[in-house]
């Protein structure tokens, strides 16, 4: 979940117009104090409460200062929330809200919060700045605390120079993490990734389906169709689904399906006009069957093709996100399945050596998201299943 929120951080300022965070894997969860509160200073905090919430996370007056500025670029302070800060005179028929901007472009990330305070123009930084009510006036306390040195720095950068700063404190923000935690390596995205692919079984044979999703830089159009080369079979694959778009580039998705004996390959390549041919390996000793693996409440009923040995030769795994107190983040729980051999009911089930295994267990609460499901041998992770349980809840 740490990674997940971090993830989100990185994806939600670059969509809102912020520069691109760069994202290392590997936090681990914190687990809720209700000692500790939330770790974030409120309106009414003096200067010394609110630094020192800045210096628990590495973080001294000048990048409290940045930190401050680069999370105020959008947004609104509502009279709902902080009756102390918002006068009840926002509320308008057209602002039932009673929400003020911090700058005039609430929904812009750029330096006009900056430019206007430092110009007094606008809405001047903000009603943390500008609200009648002096002891919420955290941001202005904040800022006048270097005699405005950062907020005229900032000013002078510019709107990039802003956007720069910015990356480089979020960055540091997520990055932040405890004595013993290595962080791995910056993950980029794939120009070529499959999607979803996955083996499931119809009319007792073995499917192989997914997508092929192509990211293409915005200034460049993506292919019509890719060419998939498997073991027994090649095929033209049209681009079906609309092209979108993300951080990176435009996306276009290429759905595919093989049956039966073109299923059974241990890889399979994609190429297209201007890509350069790429394989992708597959499961070759077992795989989960989406089609049999199934969530109802609390109770997870997994079940796994085996194309080579037994059913004793492999483990099943799970993850769950289930409700935890004292905060909106799920906890995960972990657990394995116990697997039995599973009568088929009928012969003639190509490809699979082993059969079908199964095994049912109880995650003990009702999952508020996408469960991981995960087929494994000797510690190696052959295969993984996300099985839906629904919205998330928290």
């Amino acid at each position: 979940m740490a990674d997940l929120v971090a993830m989100g951080s990185v994806i939600s300022n670059s969509l809102c117009g912020g520069g691109v965070v760069p994202f290392r894997p590997g936090r681990i969860d914190a687990i809720p104090n209700p000692n500790t509160g939330t770790g974030v200073p409120a309106p009414e905090s003096d200067l010394d409460e609110t630094l020192t919430f800045f210096e628990r996370s590495g973080f001294d007056r000048t990048d409290a200062i940045a930190f401050t500025a680069c999370g105020h670029t959008m947004g609104s302070v509502h009279r709902g929330g902080f009756p102390n800060v918002v006068d009840a005179s926002a509320i308008s028929p057209t602002n039932t809200n009673g929400g003020v901007n911090f700058d005039t472009t609430r929904g812009v990330f750029d330096n006009r919060v900056v430019q206007e305070y430092v110009d007094w123009t606008g809405q001047c930084g903000g009603p943390l700045v500008t609200t009648s009510n002096v002891t919420t006036q955290s941001d202005l306390r904040l800022y006048e605390s270097d005699n405005n040195a950062t907020m005229q720095s900032l000013y002078a950068q510019g709107n990039s120079g802003f956007l720069n700063t910015c990356v480089k404190l979020f960055e540091k923000a997520i990055n932040t993490v405890p004595s013993g935690v290595q962080l791995g390596d910056q993950i980029t995205p794939l120009a070529i990734k499959p999607i979803n692919v996955t083996f499931d079984l119809q009319n007792a044979s073995l499917v192989l389906s997914g997508n092929i999703r192509i990211l293409t830089p915005v200034n460049q159009q993506p292919p019509a169709s890719l060419t998939l080369r498997f073991a027994s079979k090649t095929l033209q694959v049209p681009a079906v689904i609309a092209t979108g778009f993300s951080i990176f580039g435009n996306t276009t998705y290429f759905p595919f399906s093989v049956t039966g004996k073109d299923a059974l390959t241990p890889s399979f390549t994609v190429s297209g006009p201007s890509i350069s041919a790429q394989t992708f390996q597959l499961p070759t000793q077992a795989a989960v069957i989406p089609s049999m693996t199934t969530l109802t409440g609390s109770s997870l009923n997994a079940t796994i093709a085996v194309l080579q040995g037994k059913c004793s030769d492999y483990s099943v795994s799970f993850a769950a996100p289930v409700v935890q107190p004292l905060t909106l983040a799920p906890k995960i729980v972990a657990a394995t399945v116990t697997l039995q051999s599973l009568y088929l009911g009928q012969s003639g089930w190509s490809g699979l050596q082993g059969g079908l295994c199964g095994g049912v267990v109880d995650l003990g609460n009702v999952p508020t998201g996408l469960v991981n499901v995960k087929v494994s041998k000797q510690g190696k992770v052959l295969d993984t299943l996300m099985v839906s349980g629904g919205n998330a809840g928290w």
